[in-house]
């Protein structure tokens, strides 16, 4: 049952990721110079639950049996450094973590450029997975330069909502309630506001 459910879970991650990626691919290929294109997420769904579902199904199960593994290798490190003081067993049981969970990035990124390959070729998952990764390979300059880029975009985001959502609490605490002057200090709750919404967001 926990197996089944772990594999459910990772599922429906990759398959809302996957309909995301195929919703951009229909954006991107039907918009040209002269128009601006539509994202078809019904095409996306239509290729997550019939087109693509074994290649999909595929994918999480093999996540869910590297998870599996690094549950494993977790708990067994636990048990290691509470049961001992043998420094050479706690360094084993700290690479042993460490290999793990360097192998399930990696599983997990060859599972991301594979729904992503798939969303634009339409090809299997094992096919999608390998000419995914050699187009990593001839352009990775140009896709970590991408990624440097989407994250920093991503992370000004972030700052940006959290201080939205701080000089909105600010707002409402000077001209809305009008209780400003109550407050014998206004940085404790924007503290705590802007280090939820940043988390959230």
């Amino acid at each position: 049952m926990c197996f089944g459910l772990i594999w459910l879970v990772f599922f429906i991650q990759d398959k809302t990721g996957f309909i995301c990626m195929v919703s951009a691919a229909t954006y991107y290929f039907s918009s040209s110079k002269d128009k601006e294109g539509s994202a078809s997420v019904m095409q996306g769904v239509h290729y997550a639950y019939f087109k693509h579902a074994g290649s999909l199904a595929f994918g999480s199960l093999i996540m869910t049996l590297v998870t599996i593994v690094r549950m494993i290798v977790e708990h067994a490190a636990d048990n290691v450094e509470r049961g001992g003081n043998n420094a050479a067993v706690q360094v084993i049981a700290c690479c042993a973590r460490c290999c793990v969970r360097c192998f399930e990035n990696l599983v997990e990124y060859i599972n991301r450029i594979a729904y992503a390959y798939m969303a634009v070729s339409g090809d299997s998952f094992c096919t999608s997975a390998w000419n995914g990764f050699m187009l990593n390979l001839r352009h990775g300059a140009k896709f970590y330069f991408g990624v440097f880029f989407a994250n920093m975009f991503i992370q000004m985001g972030k700052i940006m909502i959290t201080c939205l959502n701080c000089a909105t609490f600010y707002l409402i605490m000077k001209y809305g309630t009008k209780s400003l002057d109550n407050v014998t200090s206004i940085w404790g709750p924007i503290v705590i506001i802007a280090i939820s919404t940043f988390i959230t967001a």
